[in-house]
This record gives structure tokens, sequence and C-alpha cells, in this order.
């Protein structure tokens, strides 16, 4: 091995350096002898391998437990298939308070009493469901006063009907809620539904059970409603409230007699169920049609409804009180001047045309 080499392996540190300071003399020497043999031969020993460390040993997993209610492994089953039906939850729950800007003596009579203040809470709960084709939804609406007896445990349905659609055909039938006009609040054509008069300056709309088929296609919409039974409007609360409806009918009346004028107060005791005028069954239907074309700058609508005022007309009374209490061959109304009158409310045919235009 040559110094140069040896110089070499030293300075890597491969070789201890004892093997070449020793006799550089003799190495010298047997320097061009040895050079064949040494270009032969393993200039070295090969630098020592560290040993690799031990594999740590793993621990051992514990036992999983059983999963309740059979065999964790075992195949889930298979969908069935089913499609079930879509249903939808909604409604409203508000509480109500607010101050009447008119004392109650400037729309009742004298003597009379009334809610000062509107202190109601009110819950509607609705349900929508559809499957494929066929659909439903219903509405019913929980009301209570607590200054106004006649708003106090009032359940209102509002809505409640099933039907189909498929391709534009719809049919329903149940308690209709179907508004018909292009305005939001007060359409002349909206005169399918009831109104409650409840709140005498924002009436509400009630439903009128009946039948209803339409077609749409496009932009042009027909559609045809039949009424079976009529539905007149809610306007006087089964006991007498804010807006009592005799408030607004004449509180006396002047007969004329051969003694002279007679001047009574009207006193309306009693009320009788709504008369429908008409000798056949058919005077408790009503059916309508109505046609809409909806354009990209206007919608128009037109309509024809053959219905029945939904608001009485008071075309017959009769006086209650004309018995003789006292013996003087004169009714209790003469002497005491006061008419305890019954009233029959009427409701008159009538065919409503329309048109409007949005």
């Amino acid at each position: 091995m040559t110094r140069s080499a040896i110089w070499l392996w030293a300075a890597l540190g491969l070789l201890p350096v004892a093997a070449w300071a020793g006799e550089p003399e003799d190495a010298e020497e047997g320097e061009g002898a040895g050079e064949d043999e040494d270009e032969g031969q393993d200039e070295g020993p090969a630098p020592p391998v560290p040993e690799a460390p031990p594999i740590p040993e793993l621990p051992e997993l514990p036992d999983l437990p059983a999963l309740p209610g059979g065999d964790p492994t075992a195949a889930r089953p298979a969908a069935s298939g089913i499609e079930l039906p879509e249903v939808v939850l909604g409604g409203f729950a508000a509480f109500d308070y607010h101050q009447y800007l008119l004392g109650v003596e400037g729309v009742a009579p004298p003597g009379a009493e009334a809610a000062p203040v509107v202190a109601m809470i009110r819950l509607a709960p609705r349900v929508q469901a559809r499957y494929r084709i066929v659909s439903a939804r219903a509405e019913v609406e929980l009301r209570h006063d607590f200054y106004d007896a006649g708003r106090g445990n009032r359940v209102i349905l509002r809505e409640a009907v099933i039907g189909l659609q498929s391709h534009g055909f719809r049919f329903e039938a149940g308690a209709l809620m179907e508004r018909w006009g292009k305005m939001d609040v007060n359409s002349p054509t909206d005169n399918l539904v009831a109104q409650d008069y409840e709140e005498l300056f924002f009436p509400e709309a009630l439903p009128v059970p009946g039948f209803l088929v339409g077609f749409a296609r496009g932009p042009v919409s027909i559609q045809g409603v039949f009424v079976p039974a009529f539905a007149p409007a809610r306007f006087r609360p089964d006991d007498p409230s804010r807006w009592n409806n005799t408030w607004s009918l004449p509180q006396g009346q002047s007969v004329p007699t051969p003694f002279g004028a007679i001047d009574f107060t009207n006193n309306y005791a009693q009320f009788e169920k709504e008369v429908v005028p008409g000798d056949d069954v058919a005077r408790l239907f009503e059916g309508g049609l109505r046609f809409d074309l909806y354009l990209p700058s206007v919608d128009l609508g037109v309509s024809f409804l053959a219905s029945r005022d939904r608001l009485p007309t008071y075309t017959s009374f009769e006086v209650m009180n004309t018995a003789d209490t006292d013996g003087d061959s004169l009714g209790q109304h003469i002497n005491e001047r006061r008419a305890d009158l019954m009233i029959t409310p009427y409701h008159h045919r009538l065919y409503i045309p329309g048109a409007d235009v949005a």
C-alpha cells in the first residue's frame, strides 16, 4: 500500500494511524515490490456496521365486545324500495295585543259594554303531504282573547283538502280556500270564500265546502269550482263582542197610531237561522269558472260566479213581547216602549262577472 493510500484511509478514519506510522523505512523499501500484490488484495478491514436496535414487542389487542342485536359481521338487510310520502309541517304562533283607537261609546249604543283592548293568543299548525300525484293539506287555528268573551276558545278550520295533480291537471275536494283575483287584499272578484268579520275592519277568509277542477299549460290556466252547500259569512260572535253587529242596526223606531206616534227602543233579542230563498235543492249550489292568461308584462283574468250574498239582508222581524202582562189590554212592548225583536236573515242569489288585470 502506498503512503498516499494510507494517508487517504487514515484521513477517512478507516485505518488506525499505528498501521503506517511505526516503520516508514520498511514500507518504503517494499513499496516497489509490493505494489502489484496490494493491487489484487483487499486494501483494509471493512468499517464496523452498527447493530440494528431490537424491535419492541407489540401489545396484544383486546377482544372487542359484541354489538347488541346480533352478529356485527352479519350483512345489512337490503333496502325495501318503498317510496315514502313527503310530509311538511308548518304553521305559526302569535300573541296579539293592541288597544282600540275608539272608545266603546263611539261605536255602541248608550249603556253597551265592550272590551277596550285585544289580548289574543293564536296557534295555527299546518301540515302538507304529497305522494306521487296525491296531495293533501290542512290548517287549523286555535285562538283565545283574554278580554273579549266573544273571541274566547275558538277553533277555526282554515283549510282541509285532498287532491290529485298530474300533467297540468288539478283536482281538489274538501274545505277549499281558493282566492280569486289579482289583488292581495279586497279584490272585487274574490267572492268564492266566506269572510270572518270578527274584527270588523280586518275580515279574514274562511273556507267553503266544494270541488275544484283545473288545468294549466304554459301561460293559460282554466279553473272550475262547484260548491254544494252554502257557507255564510261569520259576522256575529256567539257572545256579543267588541263588534256586535246589532250596533249598526236601527236602535229605535217610530210607529204611527191614531193617538199619535209611539217611539220604541229596539232590542235585538234573537237571531234565527239564515234563510236561503228557493224551492229546490239547487238553491244551495254555487259554481263558477275562471280563465287566466299570464303574459310577460301583464296578467289577465276573467271569471263568472253564481253565488249568494254571504252577508245577510234583514227583511223580516217579529216583535216578541206583545203579550198583555198586566191586564190593561196593551202589549208589554207598548207599556215599556221597547220592542224585543226576532230577526231572520236572508241570503239572496248573486251572479257575479269579473275581470282583473295585474
